[in-house]
């Protein structure tokens, strides 16, 4: 009798563990099945507090909008990436899809933002203004657009601020 109720036991957790593993993709945030992205420390004429500040944005960002955090390769921090083939490499080398670099520009309750972005042997680069009082949104609303296989398309225009017809 009991070790026909261990069986039991046995098989329920195996059908149970099955069930699982079907529908946890479902049901478990985007960030557990999230694509890795390189962030680089953002440089720019500000003091390093504003620059830390800026960083810590993105990364919040980055993981709002579904995707984790890849560590940046050793010795490389000072020399960001400028071609597709070397952020090529560093996506290879951390495991990641995306490389981001970003540089800033504060302006008084706001900073210029300037990403550039590797993925896929394409690099993509945008300038947008960031209000700090609506940082979270437009950085989510940014990364959303430039961290996507698809890459940033119409939402250039939009992001950046040009009108269009």
């Amino acid at each position: 009798m009991m070790a026909r109720s261990r069986s039991l036991a046995a098989a329920s957790t195996l059908v149970l563990a099955t069930f699982a593993s079907l529908l946890l993709p479902w049901l478990v945030p985007s960030t557990v099945r999230a694509e890795r992205v390189v962030l680089f420390p953002v440089t720019g004429n500000a003091d390093q507090d504003v620059l830390d500040e800026a960083e810590d944005a993105l990364e919040a960002a980055i993981r709002r909008v579904g995707h984790g955090r890849a560590p940046t390769p050793g010795g490389v921090a000072a020399s960001a990436p400028t071609t597709s083939a070397q952020m090529e490499g560093i996506a290879a080398s951390a495991q990641a899809r995306y490389v981001v670099v970003p540089s800033l520009e504060p302006m008084p309750g706001q900073y210029r933002l300037h990403l550039i972005v590797g993925h896929d042997g394409r690099v993509e680069e945008l300038l947008v203004n960031v209000a700090r009082a609506e940082e979270a949104a437009r950085l989510d609303d940014v990364l959303r657009s430039m961290l996507r296989p698809e890459g940033l398309g119409d939402d250039a225009l939009r992001l950046s601020g040009v009108e269009t017809e």
